[in-house]
């Protein structure tokens, strides 16, 4: 944790530990999920919706991917998280975020970030 840093805990855990994260956060609601290039090995259509109410208002899951997007790939569980994420956003899920060269815009110390719906 970095000084100063009193709103933000970092917690590794895996698709089957959703029991776990709701223990240890009782009543309160995280602010962010991040999951990673590992997504095609978790059971994702069970992990997002166990997800979704662990959220606080305003919070996210973000799917850290490098290159085309993890839902815009053409694979079975591509294809799949697309759908779950155009029923949940209610509109299709065409964005990059950013992730083609056209669309970044780099930032301090060569960082690349981009923000996507």
């Amino acid at each position: 944790m970095w000084p100063g840093v009193r709103n933000a805990s970092w917690l590794l855990g895996a698709d089957t530990g959703i029991p776990a994260l709701a223990a240890l956060l009782g009543s309160r609601r995280a602010g962010a999920v991040t999951i990673g290039l590992a997504l095609h090995w978790m059971r994702y259509r069970e992990l997002i919706p166990a997800l979704v109410p662990r959220l606080r208002p305003g919070g996210g899951i973000a799917v850290i991917t490098s290159g085309t997007p993890m839902w815009l790939q053409d694979s079975p569980w591509s294809r799949a998280l697309r759908g779950f994420l155009e029923q949940w956003l209610g509109s299709p899920a065409t964005s990059t975020c950013g992730t083609e060269d056209a669309d970044v815009e780099p930032l301090s110390h060569g960082s690349r970030f981009s923000f996507c719906r």
